[in-house]
C-alpha cells in the first residue's frame, strides 16, 4: 500500500479530540466542559472545565528518517514521517475534582483507542503515553506562560505528511530482456571459434490495428531466418577479413557467403558478426539457399573453425495490419519466398492441411510457383481465430497471418 499521509496535522488532532469528546459526552458529567486543541493558557478564562489536548511538538520519526534517499527528487515524492507530541491537561479553576475526573475520562478513552486510523488513506498511528521528568514538564509549562497543572504527555506515531510531488506510477513489468556477454576466454579464439547463431523475430499480433500497433518479439538460438533477414554469428576471434561459409546439413558443399556481412561495420565485433541473407532463393552467395537446415563456419585461407547450425525458413511477405487474411469465395491466398512443392506444410494452429496438386478443396493447400500458397479451411473446423503456420523442409516460418472462421 502506498503511503499518502495528510497535508494538515489538524486532521489528526481533530480525530483525537473526537475520541476524547465522545467519551466525555457518554459520561454525562454533572459539570460543564469543553474539549479543545488550543494552547492551555489561551482558554483559562472561558469558564467550565477546559480539557486541552495540545500539539506542542513534532519531530521526524527516526525509523523513517533512516530509510535510504537517493536524491532530492525522490525525497519530494516520499511522505514525511513524524512523531507528534501532545499535552493533555484540564483547567477548572479551584474545582480540582472536575479536572481530575475529566483527565481520567480522557486517559481512559485514549487507552481504549491505541490505534488511530485515517479513513481517507487507511493509514494507522499508535497513541501512547510518554513518561516525562518533572523538570521537563516545568519547562514546558513555563513556556506556556501558565501555572502548572495536572499533565499527561502523549506520542502519536508515525504520522505522515503528504509528499510535495506525486510519485510516478509503477512502470510496466518487463516482458523480455536481453543479456549480452562477450566471452572472456575461449581456448581456440586465436584462430577463430564459433558458439552459435542468434536471431530476433518480430511479428504483428492478431489484435493489432493501424490505430493500435501491437507486435510480438522472440529470440531464436540456434537461429531460424528467412531470405532478407539478418542472423548474428556468435564466437570469438573474428576479424574484418574473416570469411564465412555455408555448408549443407551433412557438412558438405561449402560456399563462401562473406558478402552477406551486413554493411554497417559498427555492429560487428570480435565476438559477433551479423550476416544478411539475400532476399531471393537460389544459389548462394548470390541468393539465399532453399529453406532447410544448414551449417555455418568461419575461416581464412585453408583454416576453418567449427560449424554451428543455421536454419533457413520460407519468408511470408505482404502481411498487413491487422494481419487477418481474408478469403475470396472461401479461398485464402498469401505470398512469400521459398515455398517448395512436396516439402511444404501448412497448419491452422495444430490442424494440418493436405497438399494438393491442383485447386485445393476443403482442408487442402496448393503451392503456386514457389511464391504463393492457396488453401481452404477444413469444413468441420470450429469457429474461432487460427494462426497460419508454414513449414518448409521442417523449418517453421515466423508468425505471419491469422484467419477467422
Amino acid at each position: 500500500m502506498a503511503l499518502t499521509g495528510v497535508t494538515d496535522l489538524s486532521v489528526i488532532t481533530d480525530l483525537l479530540l473526537g475520541i476524547i469528546r465522545t467519551a466525555m459526552n457518554a459520561a454525562t458529567l454533572p459539570f460543564a466542559f469543553d474539549v479543545t486543541g488550543a494552547m492551555p493558557e489561551s482558554v483559562r478564562s472561558d469558564g467550565g472545565c477546559q480539557v486541552c489536548f495540545y500539539l506542542y511538538n513534532a519531530g521526524v520519526d527516526r525509523n523513517v528518517r533512516n530509510t535510504p534517499v537517493t536524491g532530492p527528487q525522490l525525497s519530494r515524492q516520499r511522505p514525511m514521517g513524524l512523531e507528534l507530541y501532545y499535552l493533555l491537561t484540564a483547567y477548572a479553576g479551584k474545582e480540582f475534582r472536575q479536572e481530575q475526573h475529566a483527565t481520567a475520562i480522557a486517559m481512559r478513552a485514549l487507552q481504549d483507542n491505541p490505534i488511530l486510523r485515517l479513513s481517507s488513506t487507511s493509514e494507522e498511528m499508535t497513541v501512547t503515553t510518554e513518561m516525562e521528568s518533572f523538570d521537563k514538564l516545568g519547562i514546558l509549562w513555563q513556556a506556556a506562560s501558565a501555572p502548572f497543572r495536572l499533565t499527561v504527555v502523549y506520542k502519536v506515531a508515525v504520522a505522515f505528511l503528504s509528499p510535495t510531488d506525486a510519485a510516478p506510477g509503477p512502470a510496466p513489468k518487463p516482458t523480455a530482456f536481453s543479456l549480452t556477454a562477450h566471452p572472456s576466454d575461449l581456448p581456440f579464439a586465436g584462430s577463430g571459434q564459433l558458439l552459435g547463431t542468434h536471431a530476433r523475430i518480430t511479428y504483428l499480433k492478431p489484435d493489432s490495428t493501424p490505430a493500435d500497433l501491437k507486435t510480438g518479439t522472440f529470440d531464436l538460438s540456434a537461429a531460424a531466418v528467412a531470405p532478407g533477414q539478418r542472423v548474428v554469428i556468435l564466437g570469438a576471434g573474428f576479424m574484418p577479413t574473416t570469411q564465412f561459409f555455408l555448408l549443407d546439413a551433412d557438412g558438405t558443399n561449402e560456399r563462401d557467403i562473406s558478402t552477406w556481412r551486413a554493411a554497417a561495420p559498427v555492429i560487428h565485433t570480435q565476438t559477433a558478426v551479423t550476416l544478411e541473407l539475400r532476399p531471393a532463393v537460389g544459389t548462394p552467395p548470390a541468393d539465399s539457399p532453399a529453406p532447410g537446415i544448414y551449417q555455418v563456419r568461419a575461416g581464412s585461407g585453408a583454416v576453418r573453425t567449427n560449424s554451428v547450425a543455421l536454419s533457413v525458413c520460407a519468408a511470408v511477405t505482404g502481411v498487413t495490419n491487422p494481419p487477418i487474411l481474408a478469403a475470396a469465395a472461401g479461398l485464402y491466398t498469401f505470398v512469400g519466398v521459398g515455398f517448395t512443392a512436396g516439402k511444404t506444410e501448412v497448419l491452422l494452429e495444430t490442424v494440418a492441411l493436405v497438399e494438393a496438386a491442383g485447386a485445393p478443396a476443403a482442408g487442402e493447400f496448393q503451392v503456386l510457383g514457389g511464391t504463393s500458397i492457396a488453401f481452404r479451411a477444413p469444413a468441420a473446423l470450429a469457429p474461432g481465430r487460427y494462426g497460419v503456420r508454414v513449414r518448409v523442409s521442417g523449418v517453421e516460418s515466423a508468425p505471419s497471418w491469422w484467419i477467422t472462421i
